[in-house]
């Protein structure tokens, strides 16, 4: 006599039993993930990909080289899945909505990683993604140009200056660039360039602390003038990637 299977057991016998779920990034509410980046979004899932600019897309990598994916779990990230992505040889750099990483691999690690139970997804990351949707586009403007974490700023910089762009200056892993529409664009196409978006002049915004804010008004009028006292009060104005 056959025994009843638990009701539990069955709901996911036929839900693995359906198709496209295989492959598929779920959230925990049950919506197919999308991927979100700054310059694009899209879901891998419904087989949707971005519009992308002719000459902003890569066809793959050299076998052996190492190059930037994609990768999108099945849901809400378990340490050891990115564990496993890591013990193939692949660099998990950044995390991108949903349920995505930035990763630094070859192809053939690319293809190992795909094969993870974990793994959705995987594909190139194009170097239409690097580029700020507000950038500006007339004549020759002022750029600021994030290297890849890991990657060699300086060999980065050459690169850039060899699409005809003008390296006005390099700090860390930054560099101030010089270029014209499609010269910025021949920049994304550089390996390790990460990012591009427009340079904004920092400026000032109330950089005496006093009065109203810091309430030392009050402080003064009360005896308290704070003649022995360091004080130092930093904001640095920095966002997430």
């Amino acid at each position: 006599m056959m025994k009843r299977l638990p009701s539990v057991f069955l709901v996911l016998a036929l839900t693995l039993s359906l198709p496209g779920i295989s492959g598929t990034a779920i959230s925990a509410e049950g919506a197919v993930a999308p991927i979100g980046l700054k310059a694009a979004t899209f879901v891998p899932a419904r087989g949707e990909k971005p519009q992308i600019a002719p000459g902003l897309t890569i066809a793959g990598y050299a076998q052996g080289q190492r190059g930037y994916y994609l990768v999108q779990f099945r849901g809400p990230v378990q340490q050891g899945w990115k564990d496993q992505v890591s013990a193939a040889g692949a660099q998990i750099l950044a995390y991108v909505p949903d349920f995505a990483f930035k990763v630094r691999m070859t192809p053939c690690q690319a293809k190992q990683v795909q094969g993870q139970a974990s793994v959705a997804w995987v594909g190139l990351f194009h170097p239409a993604y690097k580029l700020s949707p507000t950038l500006k586009r007339e004549g020759t403007n002022l750029y600021s140009v994030r290297v890849e974490r890991g990657a060699d700023a300086g060999l980065t910089a050459a690169a850039v200056a060899r699409t005809g762009a003008k390296v006005l200056g390099r700090e860390g892993g930054m560099l101030l660039v010089g270029a014209t529409s499609a010269q910025i664009d021949a920049a994304a196409r550089v390996l390790d360039v990460a990012w591009v978006e427009n340079f904004l002049l920092p400026e000032k915004h109330n950089q005496i602390g006093a009065g109203v804010i810091m309430g030392s008004n009050t402080a003064n009028t009360n005896g308290y003038t704070g003649s022995t006292q360091i004080v130092a009060v930093a904001d640095t104005g920095l966002g997430r990637w």
